[in-house]
């Protein structure tokens, strides 16, 4: 390619936040003085229809045999309805990003405030990882491995799963346990707040919810005086009032039926307590 050629490609989000792209990021970061990167879910709508799973990237840069250090452009998880295609490149809120280097993605952000804000994150001096116990407990939190649609499923008790009418459990379930309930339930309300949220669609895949993602979360040295059993209680009694049963038929094991939640906006006071 020549210098201040123009090289554009359409590939799966994954490409903006993974670690085994990393290599491909830094290629572009290197080689070119400027990268657009925008990313698409593919809910409500998608970009391409027929495809399964089609969460998207397109990526545009621009060649440099010069540049020291490229300037990159980012655009939020774009999600959007059908009626919405047409105007869709049009409106797209393209925002310098300035953290691509600490987070090791190209962050999905619209505007300097979200850039802002993410400084204050990690700013914070601990890590979710803190409060983690290095042994099994009965003090645990139950969260969906895969999956992570347009909220968490993040529950302290396990999911009811019923495979042909008896008791059994998600192979896509797993647990994180805590020394006491006290620091369950604190864990439990950083887990389940807006603000943990954003910050997990901001920098993966937004698909899959590895322990990286929440180990790696920063909180303020402020948490450890918040008593948050009260909100995590009232957290756990409206996912509870709000669960329902399935049911999905698998050829190979048969009629299975599994706990749902529609969690809806949770009380602002946990983003609160979390970010002040």
């Amino acid at each position: 390619m020549k210098d201040a050629a123009l090289l554009g490609f359409v590939i799966q989000q994954p490409f903006s936040s993974t670690q085994r792209m990393k290599l491909i990021r830094g290629l572009l970061l290197e080689k070119s003085s400027m990268v657009l990167c925008s990313t698409y879910d593919d809910r409500p709508s998608k970009l391409f229809d027929g495809i399964h799973h089609a969460r998207i990237a397109i990526s545009i840069s621009q060649k440099s045999l010069k540049a020291k250090q490229s300037k990159v452009y980012v655009t939020p998880y774009e999600k959007w309805y059908k009626e919405e295609r047409e105007c869709l490149f049009q409106l797209l809120p393209y925002s310098v990003s300035k953290q691509h280097e600490t987070l090791g993605c190209f962050p999905k952000i619209s505007s300097s405030i979200e850039s802002e804000i993410i400084d204050k994150i990690i700013a914070c001096e601990h890590k979710f990882s803190d409060l983690i116990s290095d042994k099994k407990t009965e003090h645990n939190i139950y969260y969906k491995i895969t999956g992570v649609g347009h909220w968490f499923t993040i529950t302290a008790r396990p999911p009811k799963f019923l495979r042909q009418g008896k008791e059994s459990s998600s192979t896509r379930e797993n647990l994180i346990s805590f020394s006491d309930k006290k620091t369950r339930d604190k864990a439990l309300a950083v887990l389940n707040s807006s603000l943990f949220y954003w910050f997990y669609q901001v920098r993966t895949n937004c698909r899959d919810f590895n322990p990286s993602d929440y180990k790696t979360f920063p909180i303020p040295s402020s948490l450890n005086k918040e008593d948050l059993s009260r909100l995590s209680n009232e957290l756990c009694g409206a996912l509870d009032s709000s669960s329902s049963y399935i049911n999905v038929n698998h050829s190979q094991t048969g009629e299975i039926q599994i706990e749902q939640f529609k969690p809806r906006e949770q009380n602002p006071s946990l983003t609160k307590s979390i970010a002040s």
